[in-house]
């Protein structure tokens, strides 16, 4: 395959981060822009990836993070992300650009006590769900098709035990 240029980003971003109420509320909110020239873009071939194109898109988001310690021990943390990105070159105008899904929103609860002495408990859960996103699918130079993939939401609980230093005896 013939070299590619190099990929060229002019990057805006403008955002705040914030803490309210003794630090027990943290809001982070950031907005961004990205337009890129000869961005590369990759083909799944089974067993390797190869890089087959350039190509120009505009990437444009938003991007919220909320953190929040109502009580002792108990902190909730939400976080969101979207995104609004197109290809912008002649070939693929339109399109949206591949693995990039439009929101995404994670949220963990993690609750810390102690058990005894020097034992502290955690319970933790967290929830993600990913948006669906493009996925370009290629035998060789060949487009065969440009399909829209679901991604499951993914949940989990933990519990993790952490002793406490209460230093030299």
């Amino acid at each position: 395959t013939a070299p590619l240029e190099p990929e060229k980003v002019k990057s805006y971003e403008a955002g705040a981060k914030t803490e309210w109420f003794d630090k027990r509320l943290r809001v982070n909110v950031s907005g961004f822009y990205e337009d890129f020239k000869d961005l590369q873009i990759g083909t799944l071939i089974p067993g390797q990836a190869i890089v087959r194109a350039n190509a120009s898109a505009l990437i444009r988001g938003a991007e919220l993070q909320v953190t929040m310690v109502p009580i002792e021990g108990l902190t909730i943390d939400i976080n969101h992300s979207y995104l609004d990105n197109n290809y912008t070159d002649a070939t693929r105008k339109g399109k949206v650009v591949a693995k990039s899904p439009k929101n995404k929103t994670n949220v963990f609860v993690a609750y810390t006590f102690p058990a005894t002495g020097a034992l502290d408990i955690t319970l933790r859960g967290d929830y993600t769900h990913t948006g669906m996103f493009f996925i370009m699918l290629r035998r060789g130079s060949e487009c065969l098709s440009y399909a829209l993939r679901p991604i499951l939401v993914h949940d989990k609980a933990t519990m993790r035990f952490s002793a406490q230093d209460e230093g030299p005896t």
